[in-house]
């Protein structure tokens, strides 16, 4: 992979790029909606009113050129939707390597967005990359549950929300993979997270287990649904009937 360090003009025209689609008043609303107001989660984001279509499409036009240098300038950027597409070209950097089986490259991606994470600091920025990114790392590595929960564990145990909620969004590829035991683990590790955004990640989650083998999820609740915050529980059980949603929510 090239990780050339010279200040890259790919970087440049994708950031010129997106300031000259500057939206003041689309702006206004995403900072409303992603709580960027003093002692919000989100507190002092900026937006430039870029939606995420055009975002993915500009991501799409300079594919090619990008590198990986061109993606951490671009995770510096105050702009929230800049650091989104530097996350989205990581994602096609990360494709390209798994195509050609560079594996020293892809983990030169992880280690990048590791490093960075706190660039990440938003809901949907972690939602938007860690998904994939992770995804497309243990299908390549083949890492088994001790290597994978070694690395979680990092994230999980960080005390740093972005961290933790990646921690619990990543699980979803390995889901899609067969192995659930991520999910619970993790699921009991923040019981007692006091932010709603884990609440729902970890709801989520428990929901996507669920589709996949009802009755482990069953079992995961029989065990720990009375200490589950409620918007967690409400999440899981989303998909269950209405009679076993309310003995789950009575309980």
């Amino acid at each position: 992979m090239n990780t050339k360090t010279e200040k890259s003009t790919a970087s440049t025209q994708i950031s010129e790029a997106f300031l000259s689609l500057r939206n003041d008043e689309q702006a206004a609303h995403l900072m409303r909606f992603f709580k960027t107001a003093p002692g919000q989660y989100g507190e002092g984001d900026k937006f430039l009113g870029i939606r995420v279509p055009v975002t993915r499409s500009l991501a799409k036009k300079f594919s090619n050129d990008v590198t990986l240098h061109d993606c951490d300038i671009l995770l510096g950027s105050e702009w929230h939707e800049i650091r989104l597409v530097a996350l989205l070209l990581m994602i096609k950097l990360a494709q390209k390597c798994a195509k050609a089986r560079d594996l020293e490259g892809l983990k030169q991606i992880i280690g990048l967005y590791d490093r960075r994470l706190e660039r990440v600091n938003n809901w949907d920025l972690v939602d938007l990359s860690v998904r994939d990114l992770m995804g497309i790392y243990w299908k390549c590595t083949k890492d088994d549950y001790e290597a994978r929960r070694l690395f979680l564990s990092r994230w999980a145990t960080s005390g740093h929300l972005w961290r933790e909620r990646a921690a619990m969004v990543s699980v979803y590829p390995l889901l899609r993979m067969g192995s659930l035991d991520e999910t619970f683990w993790l699921a009991e590790h923040f019981i007692n997270h006091r932010h709603d955004l884990m609440h729902k990640a970890v709801g989520w989650m428990l929901r996507e287990a669920g589709k996949i083998d009802r009755d482990a999820l069953r079992q995961f609740l029989n065990s720990f649904c009375t200490q589950l915050p409620r918007t967690t529980l409400r999440y899981a059980i989303e998909h269950f009937s209405p009679n076993e949603r309310e003995i789950y929510m009575k309980q």
